[in-house]
């Protein structure tokens, strides 16, 4: 773990409570849950990172970067990778 930048875990962090802050009917996990989720969160990492290539230092809404908002959409895709057993078949990709 002494390999992973603190700061970087910092930066999901921020990013997903300033989500929560964004959409406050939104339950914290419910990403753990999310239909589509595979399209919908790779579609989100990558939009961040065109946003990031094409120029735009930060995103409009947090005014953080798009690199860091690219980070915890991918993390939340490996956790699903990982945890095929808690997802629940609302899950499944279309």
């Amino acid at each position: 773990m002494h390999l992973v930048p603190l700061s970087v875990v910092a930066e999901i962090a921020k990013v997903m409570h300033a989500g929560n802050q964004t959409h406050p009917n939104r339950v914290p996990d419910d990403w753990k849950t999310m239909p589509d989720f595979r399209n919908r969160l790779f579609s989100a990492a990558l939009r961040h990172l065109a946003e990031s290539q094409y120029g735009a230092a930060a995103d409009p809404e947090t005014g953080l970067s798009h690199i860091s908002h690219a980070l915890p959409n991918l993390a939340m895709l490996v956790w699903h990778e990982q945890n095929p057993q808690q997802r629940g078949a609302q899950c499944e990709d279309a």
